[in-house]
């Protein structure tokens, strides 16, 4: 999977309240990546590193923001504990 660049501070007012709030529960900051990947059934997943709660989701078509639903069910998955998990299309 290509990483490519950071979203914080570019998503809407609501997620970045989430994600403000993911990163008061954990004691983490919490980075929001867009990644491509080949694999047309990758959503995005959630994983913690030493130092940091990483959300990383697939870039549908860059310059659009329809990606919010998986980026919520990711922040959504940290608040209630999580620190790793993958989402996929059925």
């Amino acid at each position: 999977m290509k990483r490519d660049k950071a979203v914080a501070g570019i998503l809407p007012e609501a997620l970045e309240n989430k994600r403000k709030q993911v990163e008061r529960a954990a004691g983490l900051p919490v980075i929001i990546r867009e990644i491509k990947t080949q694999d047309a059934h990758f959503r995005g997943r959630l994983r913690k590193t030493k130092d940091r709660l990483m959300l990383e989701y697939q870039v549908a078509q860059p310059g659009y923001f329809w990606e919010v639903q998986t980026i919520e069910e990711l922040l959504l998955l940290a608040l209630a504990g999580k620190t790793e998990a993958i989402l996929r299309e059925k």
